[in-house]
């Protein structure tokens, strides 16, 4: 909102409090921009707010503080998903966890498909035992 010239939450807001998380025993840190203004200007883009949540577990991590991050925000492929944690390879992550509430509002299945896509081996739940995808099934 800081294009209406007055006070609004920042980035750097948003640093000074994860950092103060840890010591109030919190342990996991969901990173949304809200979305609760409707005179707000959200650049809306892949990514638009995983990059905050990169920036945020960059200096939590550069403290050496102990915070999960969750990032969010039109995480709808496994690809994505999977670029959004993964390390090592010159790879860092923007995040520790990937939270995706719409993704499961239009595909319930979503975990499940991106782990077959990604070729991650996970065990269905019980009431799923016979519906799983063959090995090879392109889904």
């Amino acid at each position: 909102m800081e294009h209406t010239g007055q006070p609004s939450w920042t980035i750097d807001d948003s640093i000074r409090l994860a950092k103060l998380l840890p010591a109030a025993g919190i342990d996991l840190l969901d990173v949304s921009s809200g979305g609760n203004n409707e005179a707000q200007k959200v650049n809306v883009h892949p990514y638009y707010q995983v990059d905050m949540a990169g920036q945020i577990r960059e200096a939590v991590q550069k403290d050496g503080l102990k915070l999960l991050i969750g990032a969010v925000g039109m995480i709808t492929t496994a690809e994505m998903a999977r670029d959004i944690v993964q390390e090592g390879d010159g790879l860092v992550p923007k995040a520790d966890i990937v939270l995706i509430a719409r993704q499961f509002l239009r595909e319930p299945e979503f975990p499940l498909r991106a782990a077959h896509q990604l070729g991650v081996e996970v065990k269905w739940p019980i009431q799923y035992h016979r519906a799983g995808w063959a090995k090879d099934a392109k889904v």
